[in-house]
């Protein structure tokens, strides 16, 4: 028998069977939160907006989140997977009222894990193999302890911040879905109603764990709109950022505010007409003269340009009797960064993950 069975002495709570559970779980924060920064980088880089506490401590308290978040990069895997989730589903401390406890165990865990043949567990071959890879280097004591105390310098940041501003939220958030259950009678119809698990591919799985009672159910105050979904040991875990509703109805507006300018470049003549007026930009040039450019008429160029004027993207200056096109770079690229961050704002997470 290995000496890990004689550290590990967690044993998850007693939980009545058949029952599908919520409850908030500070140690799938960390561990959320560990793999967004790890993922996103400090500051983060380009994407969709990174959640408050992630913008606000890349400013205070860089040198927490830089541990973490360089941890993988400077040992060769590259990012983190789903080995941390993985070592805290299987072994029971999903439970736990902090993380202190996963993390004095956490230098045996992967050994223990890595000789039970879980690795399995992972959604692919190719995921298994990453994450066998970083469970090996996780042996080592040395570098076990790094990852130990690094996440403890992270909670140590985002603990205090989680229970005085999130914790209520999320407790809320489990009460809420325990109760709608209790209404519904029906896992996927307690969920936001936007929330990932009501995509077809993880319906089946999810029905099948309902009825057998096996689905646990976490809110995530940490995360915005994302999650994540694992299969461990029989059990489905869920996790959700209690934003994803509020992120929806958000982008839905402003993509409804939008989308009559974005009709600027959904004709291929209009959109060749912004280019012939930037490409001689400076130079006087009549209707008429776009109209040769581009081989088509008058009418149609005016058309064009009434919309491409409305939607602000082209002015007319004039200079006495001259009139001079101008395109409006700065509004094409306000329009089209607008575009972007309207359709990618809210992409926080591994949105899906599973294991």
């Amino acid at each position: 028998m290995e000496q890990d069975d004689a550290i590990l002495t967690f044993s998850a709570p007693a939980r009545a069977p058949g029952r599908v559970d919520a409850i908030a779980s500070p140690v799938f924060e960390l561990l959320y939160a560990s793999f967004f920064v790890t993922k996103r980088g400090v500051p983060p880089g380009p994407g969709s907006t990174p959640p408050a506490w992630l913008r606000r401590f890349s400013l205070e308290a860089p040198e927490a989140l830089h541990a973490v978040a360089d941890f993988w990069r400077q040992r060769g895997p590259g990012d983190a997977g789903a080995e941390a989730f993985l070592l805290a589903t299987r072994f029971g401390y999903v439970r736990d009222a902090d993380p202190e406890r996963f993390l004095s165990d956490f230098g045996r865990l992967p050994g223990r894990y890595l000789s039970e043949g879980r690795v399995k567990d992972s959604a692919t071959p190719e995921e298994g193999e990453r994450v066998a890879a970083r469970l090996e280097l996780l042996r080592d004591p040395d570098t076990a302890e790094a990852w130990a105390q690094a996440h403890r310098g992270l909670w140590r940041l985002l603990g205090p911040y989680w229970e005085r501003e999130r914790r209520p939220a999320v407790e809320s958030a489990a009460a809420d879905f325990l109760r709608q259950l209790g209404v519904s009678g029906d896992v996927l119809n307690s969920f936001p109603r936007h929330h990932f698990a009501q995509f077809e591919a993880a319906v089946t799985q999810i029905r099948k764990a309902e009825k057998e009672g096996r689905v646990l159910v976490v809110p995530m105050g940490l995360a915005v709109a994302g999650g994540f979904l694992f299969d461990v040991d029989g059990t489905v875990y869920i996790g959700f950022g209690m934003q994803a509703e509020r992120v929806h109805e958000r982008t839905a507006q402003r993509v409804a505010e939008l989308a009559p300018r974005m009709k600027a470049f959904s004709d291929p003549t209009r959109a060749m007409l912004l280019a012939v007026i930037a490409r001689f930009e400076g130079l006087q040039f009549t209707v008429g003269d776009l109209a040769q450019q581009l081989g088509v008429s008058q009418p149609t160029v005016s058309g064009h340009l009434r919309l491409l004027r409305d939607a602000g993207l082209v002015h007319i200056e004039r200079r006495g009797n001259k009139a001079y096109h101008r395109l409006d770079r700065d509004a094409l690229h306000g329009l089209l960064a607008g575009f972007e961050a309207a359709v990618a704002e809210g992409a926080d997470t591994d949105n899906g993950s599973s294991a």
